[in-house]
């Protein structure tokens, strides 16, 4: 095995890409980069610096991966036909596989990372993670989860909120768990009321209505209440949340969909503001139709018996965390009816009872 190369002679694939030759396009440069990258799994033990290296000296990938109106970063053939890299990462998961699962290690949370990042940017879902990594809990989700998020904002993304996942008893049940979970909202996620959205952004898109709340103030748990909620909260707007699922078939369990974002795709807001002593949150209505015709209905209190028990627990959530819900901030706090999947044509309005209408609609633009 060659000597470990001292930390400035390390290649990395930032510096790969700035060194292109005239005329190489983007997938070229990184494979060799991501060849030269995995190289460091057979020379570092501890497998942490190849994984960081990867993730966070990528900015420009993982930018692009959010840019959905730019489309996949690479061709799918090319990202599938077998290179060098994907050889050796494929060898390196082998030796390290216990009855076909891997257990979770520094390399193998990076693995995760890079799967899903792959997914983000080929539009290609990619197999459970609990079916890959043997012993993958909660905190490794959670920790994956996060990795991607300081990834995107490696290349220029910003957190403008959080999304509450897993609200409805129904689903709780369903996945043999007692608590919801969340993921985060980057401002590439957002789309406005009723403007053309491209459904090929997005892998396997289903959409949720819920009832946002846009902060005041910031929020910080442990210790808060919904009476302490409630004064940070600066109003209310009818939301429909776009799901998504770079875990094939939607086959996840909790800690799938933790790892990949809370199964966040974007979202899009209304615009009409209501203040939040102006609406009974868990008595609120909803009425969700798809190209005109009713396809579901539900009510606030199917979220935790109110939204704004979502939002109280995910503040006390986050500060366990030592994360501060922010001013001007979105929440979301789960939906009010089950999840419905749309495709590209489909025009779905949420209309929420004193609160307006929020419409997302996948038909292109005239």
């Amino acid at each position: 095995m060659p000597p470990i190369m001292p930390l400035p002679m390390r290649p990395t694939v930032a510096a790969a890409l700035r060194a292109r030759p005239a005329g190489e396009d983007d997938w070229t440069a990184l494979r060799r980069a991501l060849d030269a990258v995995v190289e460091l799994y057979h020379q570092d033990p501890a497998g942490t610096l190849a994984t960081t290296r990867l993730i966070k000296d990528t900015p420009a990938l993982c930018a692009r991966s959010l840019d959905r109106t730019r489309g996949p970063l690479f061709p799918r053939p090319a990202w599938r036909d077998g290179s060098l890299a994907r050889r050796r990462l494929r060898a390196a998961r082998s030796a390290r596989e216990n009855n076909g699962r891997i257990t979770m290690d520094p390399r193998s949370t990076g693995d995760a990372v890079a799967g899903l990042l792959d997914a983000y940017a080929t539009r290609t879902p990619i197999a459970p993670l609990t079916t890959t990594y043997a012993d993958m809990s909660v905190s490794d989700a959670y920790e994956i989860q996060l990795a991607q998020v300081e990834a995107w904002q490696a290349g220029g993304a910003r957190i403008v909120g959080h999304k509450v996942g897993l609200t409805s008893a129904v689903m709780r049940r369903q996945l043999g768990v007692d608590q919801p979970d969340y993921g985060h909202l980057l401002d590439g996620m957002a789309y406005m009321d009723g403007a053309p959205i491209d459904a090929a952004r997005f892998l396997q898109p289903r959409i949720e209505p819920e009832i946002a709340f846009v902060l005041k103030r910031p929020l910080a748990g442990p210790g808060v209440t919904a009476a302490t909620a409630a004064a940070a909260v600066d109003f209310v707007l009818p939301a429909l949340e776009i799901i998504d699922s770079r875990i094939a078939d939607w086959k996840i369990t909790l800690a799938d969909t933790i790892a990949d974002n809370a199964s966040s795709g974007g979202f899009v807001l209304g615009t009409r503001p209501t203040p939040l002593a102006d609406a009974d949150l868990a008595l609120t209505g909803c009425l969700l139709h798809r190209n005109g015709e009713l396809v579901q209905t539900g009510a606030g209190g199917a979220v935790l018996g109110s939204p704004l028990n979502a939002l109280v627990w995910l503040a006390n959530v986050l500060g366990e965390r030592k994360v501060a819900l922010e001013a001007g901030h979105v929440v979301l706090p789960g939906s009010v009816t089950a999840a419905i999947p749309v495709e590209q044509g489909d025009i779905v309005t949420a209309t929420f009872a004193g609160l307006g209408t929020v419409t997302a609609n996948f038909r292109q633009a005239s």
